[in-house]
């Protein structure tokens, strides 16, 4: 297993997010960003949530080995209010398939 390194936004409550970090161990990327996604808790709900190879490749802004987005952070990302799936719970960003669609 490969320890990675998180960070994870909450949904605004009401101005500001607060922000998580942490290491989670896992044997990929996508693997650590389904743990975190799973384990979140915040009475808020999760923004957005990026995983790192370590905690310097985050804070020196590395790109990112994996990020989900909830639908609220990809229309401020955006800055459109129309063309979704208002049931889209988010999305995967990363190589290959969306991890929590896999079978």
């Amino acid at each position: 297993m490969t320890e990675f390194y998180f960070r994870a936004n909450s949904n605004a409550a009401p101005f500001f997010s607060d922000t998580t970090q942490g290491f989670v161990s896992a044997y990929s990327a996508e693997e650590a960003l389904l743990k975190v996604i799973g384990e979140y808790s915040h009475p808020m709900g999760l923004f957005a949530v990026s995983i790192y190879s370590s905690a310097d490749a985050g804070i020196k802004g590395l790109p990112a080995l994996a990020t989900w987005r909830s639908e609220a952070a990809i229309k401020q990302a955006l800055q459109l209010v129309g063309d979704y799936d208002d049931d889209d719970p988010g999305e995967y960003i990363g190589g290959g398939m969306d991890p929590r669609t896999e079978s």
